[in-house]
């Protein structure tokens, strides 16, 4: 830090060193010379001038008042009338300042010159070496905290694909029957239903794109076809086992709007290809609706003067 220190302030000192060596050239060429001798020369010709200036004003004068003439600029024009005074003291003080400047740019070159010896001296000492050797062996440590990172991360990640796998591939087989359900009722919009592995196995339904979602992260009606598609996943897999009973529904369509009504027409279709539906409603376009969803739907309407029983 130190050698750093001295470094900008010795390129400072030579900044205004070369500074005042413009001026002083800037000043020097401003009155054509080329040193400082010779401008001091100039400036004791230039106060010779002026004082034969006074003197060739008095024979001015005195030839104005011979010739008999009052027109000064026609004899003034031989003369320069440059007042150069005060050049003498600029230039001894740039030149002082000259002075100071290389003074000090010789003091920081010392400066740096101690400071690079010390340099040397410490990058030769033992501290230096115990240090270095203290460097290595904690790096060779992280090396291995790197290591046993990358194999834990490793594992994390079989392990997650494996727990993937097994909630994607190992469900129930209600599960799997309710999974279909609900893709038929929300028109593909979900892929399945599943529990995961810990925790406390709350149902879960999987996107087509991979995201899921708790129940109570789902708007109502989605709610209402997820709770259907596991009744449906139930009894079809009832059916499977053998338990093959008549399934009475009553009204089950009437929180749903027309796109999800008609989508699950298809599901109880579905269900009908293995299980007896008996479906009751008052509504003639669910009848409608179920009997253009699934094949071989028989309606039944109940007499007017029996229904108002």
């Amino acid at each position: 830090k130190q050698l750093d220190k001295a470094e900008k302030a010795l390129f400072r000192a030579a900044e205004r060193q070369e500074q005042a060596r413009a001026a002083l050239a800037a000043l020097l060429a401003r009155h054509g010379a080329e040193s400082a001798d010779e401008l001091r020369e100039r400036i004791a010709h230039a106060e010779q001038r002026r004082l034969a200036a006074d003197a060739r004003r008095q024979r001015l004068r005195n030839l104005q008042a011979a010739l008999g003439t009052t027109d000064e600029a026609t004899v003034r024009t031989l003369f320069s009338d440059t007042d150069q005074a005060g050049l003498p003291e600029e230039i001894d003080a740039l030149a002082a300042e000259v002075r100071d400047l290389q003074e000090t740019g010789e003091s920081l070159r010392n400066e740096r010159a101690q400071v690079l010896e010390r340099m040397a001296r410490l990058a030769s000492s033992d501290e230096i070496a115990r240090l270095r050797q203290e460097q290595e062996a904690v790096r060779a440590e992280m090396a291995a905290e790197a290591l046993d990172w990358s194999r834990a991360m490793l594992a994390k990640r079989l392990l997650d694909e494996a727990k993937a796998t097994f909630e994607r591939e190992r469900q129930p087989q209600v599960l799997k029957e309710a999974s279909e359900f609900f893709r038929l009722l929300t028109n593909g919009r979900y892929a399945g239903i599943f529990s995961p592995l810990g925790g406390d196995r709350q149902l879960q339904a999987r996107r087509e794109d991979g995201e899921t979602r708790t129940p109570d992260q789902l708007s109502r009606g989605t709610v209402e076809q997820l709770y259907l598609a596991l009744r449906f996943g139930f009894l079809a897999d009832s059916a499977r086992k053998g338990m093959c009973l008549p399934v009475l529904m009553d009204e089950i369509l009437v929180n749903f709007d027309p796109s999800r009504s008609r989508a699950a027409a298809r599901a109880i279709g579905r269900l009908a290809e293995s299980q007896q539906i008996l479906y009751f409603t008052c509504h003639p376009g669910v009848a409608e609706l179920l009997e253009a969803s699934a094949p071989g739907t028989r309606v039944a309407r109940l007499a007017e003067e029996y229904a108002r029983r």
